[in-house]
């Protein structure tokens, strides 16, 4: 588990970060079959709230992305992405800077051609722990 992140999304559910698994044969793993995106949310102290910069493009961007690889269509809307990116961040109580990385990606266990079925996961990294510059070398 990730520092203070109790929770991802796994096929379009908030769950457990532990319980999200996916299989080593599946298209995703074996032939990349993924198209991401990365969100950035920022906390603000003063007013205690939590500001997703422009996650509305980086969720088309998704979308679009998916299509352009030829994935089945994916079972959900820019809406239902917002709606459930507010529900994970809700969950883990987020009260800091988190860089949100959505995917979607060719599940089961096909062949390269495969275009689905089409999953969604969704993993909140606290913007601290993007870069690990501990082991940078000076």
């Amino acid at each position: 588990m990730t520092d203070n992140v109790e929770y991802l999304v796994m096929d379009g559910e908030v769950v457990p970060y532990d319980d999200a698994k996916i299989h080593i044969a599946t298209p995703a793993i074996r032939y990349g079959a993924t198209a991401f995106e990365g969100i950035r949310a920022y906390w603000n102290q003063d007013h205690l709230e939590l500001y997703l910069f422009r996650a509305r493009e980086h969720i088309d961007r998704l979308l679009q992305s998916a299509r352009l690889m030829g994935m089945e269509p994916v079972q959900y809307t820019a809406d239902d992405l917002l709606l459930i990116v507010m529900n994970l961040l809700h969950a883990n109580k987020i009260r800091q800077g988190v860089h949100l990385r959505p995917s979607l990606f060719v599940a089961g266990e096909g062949s390269i051609q495969s275009a689905g079925p089409v999953s969604l996961g969704i993993v909140a990294v606290p913007a601290n722990e993007i870069i690990d510059t501990d082991n940078w070398e000076s």
